[in-house]
């Protein structure tokens, strides 16, 4: 799933974004130029922020804040596989999207991936 949304969000920010063997460690890495980001969360939020132009990551301050919400919050809900709170996550999410297309803002942003 981690993959996934990986390359979700490279697609979308443009990014070809090569896919090679997990580490030793099984922490997924992304290399840019001579540094490496480790684990999925922080990985979206660099492919988000790569771009100046871009509107994945939000396209202000508070919705910046609102997509962080929302990965963290899927971390903490899902990161782990099954969840005793697995039903009460996901009848949260539909509630939140009854209403609207996307979780953050009138477009798609790493939040959606």
């Amino acid at each position: 799933v981690n993959l996934v949304k990986m390359k979700v969000v490279a697609h979308a920010a443009g990014v070809d974004l090569k896919i090679e063997k997990a580490p030793p460690s099984g922490v997924p890495e992304l290399t840019v130029g001579s540094s490496v980001v480790r684990y999925t969360g922080a990985i979206l939020r660099c492919l988000g922020k790569m771009f100046e132009n871009s509107s994945l990551y939000g396209t202000c301050f508070v919705e910046t804040a609102q997509v962080d919400s929302w990965l963290d919050w899927t971390e903490l809900e899902f990161g782990a596989g099954e969840s005793p709170n697995t039903e009460a996550a996901l009848e949260r999410l539909e509630k939140h999207l009854e209403t609207r297309t996307f979780l953050v803002g009138q477009r798609f942003s790493v939040a959606d991936a």
